[in-house]
């Protein structure tokens, strides 16, 4: 199992979880909920796990 922490803006991240989900040589286990970066930063933080199939 491989832990990612995914860092930048709400779309930029959601497209590659969509990749991700769609990658046949990779499945995703889970994904958690955004988590928004501290102060007035418009950046979050998704933490996903995927194993190679």
């Amino acid at each position: 199992m491989i832990k990612l922490r995914l860092h930048g803006l709400i779309n930029e991240i959601s497209k590659l979880l969509d990749f991700l989900y769609s990658c046949p040589e990779i499945r995703v286990l889970c994904a958690s909920a955004p988590y928004a970066d501290k102060g007035n930063s418009s950046y979050v933080r998704v933490y996903v796990d995927i194993e190679k199939l």
